[in-house]
């Protein structure tokens, strides 16, 4: 049986899972929804519910966001705070 065959839409019996975020901004580190892809034919199956939300994350900004976008994003933090 092959992943795609044994994942279910059922998030009930849902195993404690956790994420490794490798792109910036997907939101998967509380995302509660899930999608796998079978590549051979590309079809998709997808599952959501509060049983497959990551119980933990690991996030590290130096492997997943670009520099200029950090330092945009810096620029943008110390300018609301300095509106306040």
């Amino acid at each position: 049986m092959d992943n795609f065959t044994f994942y279910s839409p059922d998030s009930s019996k849902a195993i404690a899972a956790g994420t490794i975020l490798t792109i910036a901004a997907a939101g998967s580190e509380g995302s509660p929804d899930s999608v796998i892809t079978k590549e051979e034919g590309m079809f998709k199956r997808g599952a959501s519910g509060d049983a497959i939300r990551p119980k933990f994350s690991i996030l590290n900004p130096a492997l997943t966001v670009p520099d200029l976008l950090l330092r945009c994003r810096l620029y943008s933090d110390m300018s609301t705070g300095m509106m306040l």
